[in-house]
């Protein structure tokens, strides 16, 4: 059995009653737990360079607003950051102890603490911060455009801040009272779970009730007015004798935009509610299902891991593949990280050839033909 080292009891938060509990597992529930481990770090390797690649896209276009922009990148930058910790710090502390289910909120030094639980916090708030600004971005339809949004990006990122260290120091209290392990949680936070969850399928029919508004209202302002070319500029014709400003150029342009965010967004929004359904379950069967042996409860919180593993990848991948003109920038990018570009001119050029030399064939033939209509004569 591992001997704790000091820095091991005091700083990672080992213990060595779980070593002894991991004395009695037998060879196939730990290579089942590995499996389990390495699918894991798998899908968190993978998310690293598209997470990258997510957060390029987004940084060069031009086609979301600055805040929604500015959200979508935290949130990848979160999920990388998740990763990292999760490859880097987690995976080598799991395999040079041997503890396979050491978890990193069990780690004892408050800060770093406090940082390994912040991506698993936004998952919790990026769903509804989402919502919130294409409310936002519907609402104040006449001058969200044209806003630069710091006030509210400012803002979000305090309250944010805010709400993770309220949070931290919450879950210290319960761990401190209770007297539990951070593997552990109070049935209060169950029931928080769950209500969470349940916001998230009312955010799922909100984000369609947003595309059905703007739908409505460019649709509205499709059949009031029409598009001409006056003094070579394009202007509304309302009724076909007033102009209006370019202004409502603007304005029928922001509710299409609004509509294929509302689209692009609406599979990322439930990916974030299955992965609160997955926290409330499993939060759920720590805090009423006790007669759970050791293994079962440890493969448990480990499928979770890869669970949550495989909705950061789907956020990532939702966030820019249901946008036409981002998912044609991810595949252009795509094709030059591996190469792809030159084998398609090169097929351009085959097949280019294939189709001229046909007609310098028939060319032939038909001077061939000609010829033995000469000789005939």
């Amino acid at each position: 059995m591992h001997n704790v080292t000091p820095f091991e009891l005091n700083y990672l938060g080992l213990d060595s009653k779980e070593f002894a509990k991991l004395e009695l597992l037998t060879s196939e529930q730990l290579i089942i737990a590995w499996i389990l481990i390495l699918i894991e770090y798998f899908v968190q390797f993978i998310n690293i360079p598209f997470g990258i690649i997510n957060m390029k896209i987004l940084y060069c276009t031009s086609l979301l607003h600055r805040n929604l922009k500015f959200i979508l990148i935290t949130q990848s930058g979160l999920i990388i950051f998740e990763a990292l910790i999760r490859l880097f710090f987690v995976g080598p502390i799991k395999y040079f102890t041997g503890d396979i289910f050491w978890f990193q909120t069990e780690f004892r030094f408050t800060t770093i603490k406090f940082l390994v639980q912040l991506p698993i916090f936004s998952r919790m708030i990026f769903c509804h911060l989402i919502i919130i600004e294409r409310i936002c971005a519907t609402v104040f339809i006449k001058c969200y455009e044209t806003e630069k949004g710091r006030i509210f990006t400012a803002s979000w990122i305090f309250i944010f801040l805010i709400l993770s260290v309220l949070n931290f120091v919450h879950n210290e209290e319960d761990e401190a009272n209770d007297n539990l392990s951070s593997q552990n949680v109070t049935l209060s936070s169950a029931i928080i779970a769950v209500l969470l969850a349940l916001i998230g399928l009312f955010e799922i029919i909100l984000i369609g009730v947003i595309w059905k508004y703007n739908k409505n209202k460019l649709n509205g302002f499709s059949n009031s007015s029409q598009l001409s070319i006056i003094g070579g500029k394009p202007v509304v014709v309302i009724n076909v004798h007033r102009r209006t400003s370019e202004y409502k150029l603007k304005k029928r342009y922001q509710y299409l935009e609004n509509m294929r965010s509302a689209l692009q967004l609406a599979p990322t929004i439930l990916a974030y509610f299955v992965a609160g359904v997955s926290t409330a379950f499993s939060q759920t069967f720590y805090s009423i299902i006790f007669e759970a042996d050791d293994f079962t409860c440890e493969i448990i919180s480990q499928l979770n891991n890869v669970f949550i593993a495989f909705i950061n990848f789907l956020i990532i991948f939702t966030t820019i593949f249901f946008h036409k003109i981002l998912r044609k920038n991810f595949f252009k990018i795509f094709n030059q990280i591996f190469c792809c570009a030159p084998k398609i001119k090169i097929s351009q050029e085959k097949s280019t050839i294939n189709k001229i030399t046909p007609t310098l064939a028939q060319q032939q033939t038909e001077k061939y033909f000609a010829i033995l209509k000469g000789t005939w004569d």
